[in-house]
């Protein structure tokens, strides 16, 4: 009797501090989920990224190209900013990508990070250089 007892006791404590960690670990992931922002940021470094690479490397088209990839960056951006949105699960976040009314899941967020796809990375360079640069 007295084992069953100890026996129960020993149920219960094993199975409070499993609930204590598997809430810690909720915890650490929701407040660590990545927001929108992040989201961005993580899409816009891959179009800076390709626009820095693709640039003209002519003096005289310099000039002009110059004025018009300042305004073009910052068009780009308030597009990419419109479409892109997040999928929020609490403990995680899936970026995704509105393009021709169709959603499409370009990325996950997790403990703080945005991680974008590499097909979705090397799908926005490509665009990129086709749409912008006729590449």
């Amino acid at each position: 009797m007295i084992d069953k007892k100890l026996e129960n006791s020993q149920t219960k404590t094993n199975g409070f501090g499993k609930l204590v960690f598997y809430g810690i670990i909720f915890l650490v992931l929701y407040a660590t989920n990545p927001k929108l922002p992040e989201h961005h940021s993580s899409v816009n470094r891959i179009i800076n990224s390709e626009m820095n690479s693709n640039k003209p490397e002519n003096q005289e088209t310099n000039i002009i190209t110059g004025i018009l990839t300042a305004f073009g960056d910052d068009l780009i951006r308030s597009l990419a900013a419109e479409m892109i949105s997040i999928d929020d699960y609490l403990i995680f976040s899936i970026t995704i990508l509105e393009l021709e009314g169709e959603r499409h899941s370009i990325g996950i967020g997790i403990l703080g990070n945005v991680y974008v796809f590499e097909q979705a990375d090397s799908e926005i360079r490509r665009l990129i250089r086709e749409k912008i640069y006729n590449n």
